[in-house]
């Protein structure tokens, strides 16, 4: 065993249980009002071209993310928050793999941006994106450092800063009359910033190396990742059926009821994978006590949100209503389905996180997989009966089936021995 890798850092305090969940929750949630609020100001102010090249752009550049991202960065949080590894180890394991992802994810926008354009006229704003996307996954990779080394309120603020600067430049372009190229521009400016100011809290990305420690961080990584882009697959068949075969209205009425899905997805994600690093600890140093702290989590998280459901389903037809108009009250049978779906969404974010933090990540990726593969199925009753019910109904019930397998498979695990971080990997597992 080389020097570098011997020890953890030792003199780092263990993450809190809640303190990464809350914090996480909390930047994210007041991210998500700053987003929202400059996206009604964009469409008050540009032109629709530009607001809908905009918001094409953004689905473009996270749907490419997504697909292209290995998963290093989280199996370096995961390695650095169980005492396994060192953060400069883990981060100089992760840094290729994580450098060559991002350059990819960038150069597929451009070549989707080229090959697709949709409403996008010039090739300034895809260039931009490009490099958005390129900056914004090397942020990724430090945020699940930060986290996983157990800071997570730097991680939270520098999230939160980036939303403030986002608004904050992307006002003065909008009222300083630029277009859509600036917008895009003004993204990839601020998350530069951001990656040099989580730097400060990192160690210097070039040093000594374990040698062959980045191909292990890539193998564990392709699981996560492929586990990610079937989420996706997963959540994105509905909407994508039905934007085919559904009529206009049906369209507008799954996307209404969606919102409400994604703010689920986002709560109940945000939470989980705040405890992620707490989780890695506890499973890394004591799987009983993983164990039973799991199982208390999961019933709690259930009362919970099923208490959360009840208090919410009434409302749900006047909320409805309130904030998108009355012309969508079709949307209220639907935007219900995916209320209720609450619980599930909690059981399946704490289940995906848990196998991880204990390093079962084909079990997360076998459960992503029969999620897609239901929701594939479940398209068949989609255009059979293209209505934004249905639509909402097959997205449950991939949802509920990759939930149903990862809380199966924390169930069929074994406890594994423990191992010095080098062993683990040299054996490849």
């Amino acid at each position: 065993m080389s020097r570098t890798s011997s020890a953890a850092d030792s003199h780092r305090p263990a993450p809190r249980p809640f303190t990464g969940a809350s914090v996480a929750l909390l930047s994210r949630i007041a991210a998500r009002a700053l987003g929202v609020g400059f996206v009604v100001l964009l469409a008050h102010r540009q032109s629709t071209r530009t607001f809908a090249s905009y918001s094409y752009l953004l689905v473009l550049a996270s749907t490419v993310s997504v697909i292209t991202d290995a998963g290093v960065g989280l199996v370096a949080n995961r390695e650095v928050a169980g005492g396994r590894l060192a953060t400069a180890v883990a981060y100089r394991a992760a840094l290729p793999t994580q450098l060559s992802t991002s350059a990819l994810a960038g150069a597929g926008v451009v070549l989707v941006g080229a090959l697709l354009p949709g409403p996008v006229i010039g090739h300034w704003a895809v260039l931009w994106t490009a490099v958005f996307i390129f900056v914004n996954g090397l942020f990724d990779g430090q945020a699940e450092l930060l986290r996983g080394s157990g800071r997570p309120w730097v991680e939270a603020t520098l999230q939160l800063l980036a939303a403030v600067l986002q608004v904050g430049l992307g006002v003065a372009v909008v009222f300083g009359g630029y277009g859509l190229a600036a917008l895009m521009a003004v993204l990839a400016i601020k998350q530069a910033l951001v990656v040099a100011l989580a730097q400060l809290w990192l160690p210097a990305p070039l040093g000594p190396r374990e040698p062959g420690l980045w191909r292990s961080f890539l193998r564990r990584g392709v699981w996560l990742g492929t586990a990610s882009t079937l989420a996706v697959i997963a959540g994105r068949t509905a909407p994508l059926v039905l934007g085919n075969v559904g009529g206009t209205t049906q369209i507008a009425h799954f996307a209404v009821a969606s919102r409400y899905l994604e703010l689920a997805t986002m709560i109940c994600a945000t939470a989980a994978f705040g405890l992620l690093p707490s989780m890695a600890r506890r499973a890394a140093r004591d799987a009983d006590a993983q164990r039973r702290f799991l199982r208390r989590l999961l019933l709690l998280a259930l009362v919970a949100s099923v208490a959360l459901t009840a208090l919410l389903e009434p409302i749900v037809p006047w909320l409805t209503v309130a904030v998108f108009g009355a012309r969508y009250r079709g949307a209220v049978a639907s935007s219900q389905v995916f209320v209720a779906l609450l619980p599930v969404l909690a059981l399946s974010s704490l289940a995906w996180y848990a196998l991880i933090a204990e390093r079962l990540e084909r079990r997360v990726t076998v459960a992503a997989g029969l999620g897609a593969a239901v929701a594939g199925v479940a398209a068949v009753w989609i255009v059979l009966h293209p209505t934004a019910v249905v639509a909402a109904a097959a997205t449950a019930t991939g949802v509920g089936v990759t939930a149903a397998a990862a809380l199966a498979s924390l169930s069929a695990r074994r406890p594994q021995p423990a191992r010095t971080a080098v062993a683990a990997y040299a054996e490849g597992r």
